[in-house]
């Protein structure tokens, strides 16, 4: 599967309309609603994650949030008061995170 980022894919020409003959921008053989459905998490440096694209965020009984636009940035420092939203208080409470994600051996054929 042929993947891009958001900023990437926000770049990108217009889609060719549905069902439509013309190619448009985009390698043959990617599927647009697999460019359009990508969800990307990103870990902030001692802040929030922060998630682009489409999602639907839930509460632990189900009832959904009301979340607008592309991107959601989620509190991970516990001290927000718009939890589970971060409203910037990792600034400010001393909240560090400096984790990495391990790097991955390629495997022997």
């Amino acid at each position: 599967m042929v993947t891009c980022s958001l900023e990437e894919f926000s770049k990108r020409p217009p889609l060719p309309a549905p069902n439509s003959d013309e190619a448009g921008p985009y390698p043959r053989g990617v599927e647009v609603s697999a460019l359009m459905d990508e969800v990307i998490i990103k870990v902030r440096e001692s802040g929030p994650y922060l998630i682009r694209g489409t999602v639907t965020l839930t509460d632990a009984e189900g009832n959904p949030y009301t979340v607008e636009g592309a991107n959601v940035a989620l509190c991970r420092c516990g001290g927000s008061l718009t939890k589970p939203f971060c409203d910037g208080t990792h600034r400010t409470n001393g909240f560090a995170a400096t984790e990495r994600a391990a790097a991955v051996e390629p495997s022997a054929p």
